[in-house]
């Protein structure tokens, strides 16, 4: 058996719109972007959709589709049948006497491929939007494999290199793709003000995404001068935490306002704490950083200053797209801070990160 685009793409756009509607209508053409899919035939498959009572639409301006129920209670398997997609691995008709042989009887293996089928359609009906929504499964975080010597990588984990790109760059766009999921999925707003806790890998691939996304000025948080110094060369107005108070230091340069959007790349419970001072009312606070398996929050200001918290964990195969984007046009500097040894340094090259990383930001082991 093998599902045609009509299937695959119905549940691709059912899935962007569960993750991109939040109770609002989502156009057509925005889908169509972030999927790299035909809006005609997009088209096509929501009036599918929409008569099979999965998704209504909203006319006018602002107008587009809503989820028609619940995304747990929207099953993958009537997704794929509403767009007559077929759900069997049997030549003939499922129930019908009549077989696929010339003398229309039945093959030998008939009774086994029809069970595939059943079990095929048992799956996706367990399956909800919801379901594939929150799992994310990604090599090296839920599946072993990272510092595998060789490993088998699903073949839609694979992306062609584009010409002219080194492979430093390459190494990398996987590193751009979680910041990517952030400003792509999470930010909906213009941004003003960011600020980015912690001057690591994340955070300084977070300061340029704000940049790209639009912010005037980003403050980039740390305890080390080092990275500091990179934070600043790449645009960022640096805050030495241990050399003054990050929460004063931002609020009075915004006027007391804060920042739009402020991103914990650190993890630990101080600087989650103080990004929640600095973000704006109505702003935007991520978590990425993972060291403090814990933080104590100010509910009562998250209430009364209307702030979201979101966690952002990994991407989805749209954000590590944008991110080749990214790397390949030059948009976001991958490489003049990235330092490579030797793969036979590496153990010490950890250590030197989880101790003293003095100057050391990313490294990157060569074999």
């Amino acid at each position: 058996m093998k599902l045609s685009t009509k299937g695959r793409y119905a549940v691709m756009a059912m899935v962007d719109l569960a993750r991109h509607g939040n109770g609002k209508p989502v156009s057509l053409a925005e889908i169509a972007e972030r999927q790299e899919i035909s809006l005609s035939y997009l088209e096509q498959l929501f009036a599918k959709l929409r008569r099979n009572g999965l998704v209504r639409s909203v006319r006018g301006p602002g107008g587009g589709y809503l989820l028609a129920h619940d995304q747990d209670d929207t099953r993958i398997c009537d997704i794929i049948v509403a767009v007559d997609e077929s759900i069997r691995a049997v030549r003939c008709t499922p129930g019908d006497a009549i077989g696929c042989r010339g003398d229309r009887s039945r093959c030998l293996t008939h009774d086994l491929w029809e069970e595939l089928s059943n079990q095929i359609h048992l799956y996706l009906s367990s399956v909800s939007l919801g379901d594939v929504c929150e799992k994310r499964v990604l090599l090296g975080m839920n599946v072993a494999g990272g510092f595998a010597e060789y490993v088998v990588a699903p073949r839609t984990c694979l992306y062609p290199v584009p010409r002219g790109m080194d492979f430093l760059s390459a190494s990398m766009v996987e590193c751009v793709a979680t910041p990517a999921n952030l400003f792509l999925n999470h930010v909906r707003r213009p941004i003003r003000n960011a600020a980015v806790f912690g001057a690591g890998t994340q955070g300084l691939l977070a300061l340029q995404l704000a940049r790209l996304r639009g912010a005037m000025q980003v403050y980039a948080v740390d305890v080390h001068e080092a990275r500091l110094a990179v934070a600043e060369r790449l645009g960022a107005r640096p805050v030495h935490a241990k050399k003054e108070d990050p929460v004063q230091a931002i609020l009075s340069a915004t006027n007391g306002r804060g920042c739009d959007v402020v991103v914990d790349a650190a993890g630990y419970s101080p600087a989650r704490q103080q990004g929640q001072k600095v973000t704006a009312r109505g702003g935007l606070l991520a978590f990425v950083g993972l060291s403090d398996p814990a933080t104590e929050i100010d509910v009562l200001d998250l209430i009364n200053r209307e702030i979201e918290i979101h966690g952002i964990y990994g991407y989805a195969p749209g954000d590590f797209q944008r991110a080749l984007e990214y790397v390949a046009a030059g948009r976001v500097d991958v490489t003049t801070w990235v330092r490579e040894f030797p793969l036979a340094e590496g153990q010490r090259v950890f250590d030197q990160l989880t101790s003293q990383p003095g100057d050391l930001v990313k490294a990157s082991l060569t074999p």
